[in-house]
């Protein structure tokens, strides 16, 4: 008995040491992308300060006749480029994050984009808005002149038929007619 104990304690220690390993191992993931022909992917990550960042990369063709060449950039959260390689198919690179926030490749430029998107759709809401209370104005302007038409041409009337009245009044009288 005393032998299958110590096999007994031995698993169990081996066991408990696995566990505690696996509970302090850090994770790593891979990221598969697919990219269209033109165009660009963002990823980003957020990390804590004095975390080492390491990445490989490979461009991998579906067609498997060439590959296709990429450019990769790498920017802190402030801006800071970190990585940048034109027309390449492979590559690494390795930096300590020395700000904490998100790491990212395009997504800067996505985020000033869409900023200006907002602005240029609000500018249309506005200039919208501003169209329909012109267009309002107008067709108030429209239907008032109209009706001043319509009021002038009817006073033309009168007094042509008031002139003819009297014409004709002052030619008997006077016994032209």
């Amino acid at each position: 008995m005393g032998m299958g104990a110590n096999v007994r304690r031995k698993v169990i220690l081996q066991l408990l040491l696995t566990l505690w390993i696996w509970g302090n191992v850090r994770v790593s993931e891979g990221i598969w992308l697919n990219l269209p022909a033109s165009g660009t992917k963002c990823v980003s990550e957020d990390l804590h300060t004095n975390v080492v960042v390491l990445a490989d990369y490979v461009v991998v063709s579906e067609d498997n006749s060439r590959l296709p060449a990429i450019s990769v950039k790498v920017s802190s959260p402030y801006g800071n480029n970190l990585h940048q390689k034109d027309n390449v198919t492979h590559g690494q690179f390795a930096f300590t994050t020395q700000e904490a926030g998100s790491y990212l490749g395009v997504e800067l430029e996505l985020k000033k984009l869409e900023g200006a998107v907002e602005a240029i759709h609000e500018n249309l809401v506005y200039l919208k808005i501003r169209e329909a209370e012109l267009r309002t104005v107008s067709e108030t302007t429209n239907t008032r002149v109209a009706w001043f038409s319509i009021m002038s041409l009817g006073l033309c009337i009168l007094v042509s038929t008031l002139q003819l009245w009297h014409l004709k009044r002052f030619f008997l009288k006077k016994k032209l007619i």
